[in-house]
């Protein structure tokens, strides 16, 4: 029972959890209240490690995709892992090194780890907790970086990524180089052999990585991104600079917004880019655009790059399922980038 807010109306039944296989309908397998967020992991990591076991056996190529609800709010770990000496984020912590652990480990059992690619990675920042029952102190950090999720700050957008396949991949191998997680697209189906089943009646923003992350590139193969945000461009990031057009800042004043500070703050529309250079100004607090107009002659290209490629390709709306390109931009698309310039 929630114990939190005053008001609380418990007649008001939690969403379920629901299980499916394509072809079929979901079906409910239970309420998702606070017991089951705390063993939802669990279960689905035991779900992952059967799979895995399954198609090993059978010598069937899979693919799995494990995403974990944890450490988002509200930060409940499994019983097995509540610490009373840590926070409840510190201990979600513990629990996703375990279970990502449980997993490779079952990749490593099933005598699979030559031919498996593991990744570890994340689509976005930390955020911070704040109002009635929040565990203060060791929650999460975006380190150097500013800002958290949901917005274009460095802290939102830069994230760690852990990738493994033995004989590929030489292990201890660091970068820093700018890789996106919509470049898996192209370079998964290249190393899968479907490259040919990649659309090339579109524009895609995916690029094949294969040979920086396989091949011991010394170079990423992808040199802008754009950042959105509930349609909206955010920022324009390049290896070294960042250009921002709108920010997201925490509500202040007569309204005060507990919980997800960047989630709930106000859209900012700036008068002009704001631009940082990142490798001297990761905390991005000096805005250099006065002084280097020659930025924009970089910037402006893929802005142009990208507004042409929507006027072919209209970016197709939330939950539509309708294509509004016109036929003729089907049958003579491309396939390049909407950066390709």
């Amino acid at each position: 029972a929630c114990i939190v807010q005053p008001g609380f109306r418990p007649d008001i039944p939690p969403m379920p959890v629901l299980e499916g296989i394509r072809g079929e309908p979901s079906v409910e397998v239970q309420p998702y209240d606070l017991d089951a967020r705390a063993r939802i992991d669990r279960n689905l990591t035991e779900k992952a490690v059967a799979y895995i076991h399954s198609h090993s056996r059978e010598e069937k190529p899979f693919f799995l995709y494990v995403p974990f609800t944890l450490p988002h709010s509200p930060p409940l770990p499994h019983p097995d892992f509540v610490d009373p000496n840590r926070t409840q984020y510190q201990n979600v912590l513990a629990e996703i090194d375990s279970n990502a652990g449980r997993i490779i480990d079952a990749v490593d059992a099933a005598g699979v780890a030559d031919v498996t690619i593991v990744i570890f990675a994340s689509d976005n920042g930390p955020e911070t907790l704040q109002g009635i029952s929040v565990a203060y102190g060791g929650q999460s950090d975006p380190g150097p970086f500013r800002g958290e999720f949901p917005s274009a700050w460095e802290g939102a957008i830069r994230v760690p990524c852990i990738l493994r396949w033995p004989g590929r991949i030489k292990p201890g191998r660091v970068s820093n180089e700018m890789v996106s997680i919509q470049d898996f697209y192209r370079t998964f189906a290249r190393i899968a052999g479907a490259s040919h089943l990649v659309p090339s009646d579109r524009a895609i923003d995916s690029i094949d990585q294969s040979d920086f992350l396989f091949d011991n590139k010394e170079k990423s193969n992808r040199d802008s991104l754009i950042w959105f945000l509930d349609q909206e461009m955010l920022a324009v990031k390049l290896p070294r600079f960042k250009a921002h057009l709108r920010i997201r800042e925490t509500a202040h004043g007569a309204v005060m917004m507990p919980g997800q500070q960047a989630f709930s703050a106000k859209k900012v529309e700036l008068a002009k880019p704001w631009i940082f250079d990142l490798e001297n100004d990761p905390k991005e607090l000096w805005n250099i655009a006065a002084m280097n107009p020659w930025i924009g002659h970089v910037l402006g290209p893929l802005f142009a790059a990208y507004a042409n490629s929507t006027v072919v390709f209209p970016n197709i709306k939330p939950s539509s399922n309708v294509c509004p390109w016109p036929p003729s931009a089907q049958k003579n698309g491309t396939g390049r980038s909407a950066f390709s310039v």
